[in-house]
């Protein structure tokens, strides 16, 4: 048996957009075709491919709104981080010299 050789390590989260199974991964301008990939161990298994492309995942996301809560009852704004300092507050510190609810 060949001692198989570790070409780059990537962040877990990686291995689901650029190294799943049937993708052209592209790492310092070669590319390699993945052949497997084990999630427990977060090791993909790749030989090399002659391929003039290479694959990344699209990643979509959807949210849905499934309760509103009550805002609450007062609010303050941060004029020092607006960059409106028209409110007592110390424009070099960002210090709030009054922080009255709006």
């Amino acid at each position: 048996d060949e001692e198989d050789e570790v070409l780059d390590e990537v962040e877990r989260w990686r291995l689901y957009y650029e190294l799943f199974p049937g993708a052209i991964y592209l790492n310092q301008g070669r590319k390699y075709n993945v052949d497997s990939l084990n999630l427990r161990d977060a090791v993909a298994f790749v030989t090399p491919s002659d391929a003039r492309y290479y694959t990344r995942s699209l990643d979509q996301t959807t949210v849905t709104i499934l309760h509103r809560s009550a805002a609450p009852d007062s609010h303050y704004i941060d004029t020092a981080k607006s960059g409106d300092c028209s409110r007592d507050c110390d424009a070099a510190s960002g210090a709030m010299a009054d922080a009255s609810p709006v």
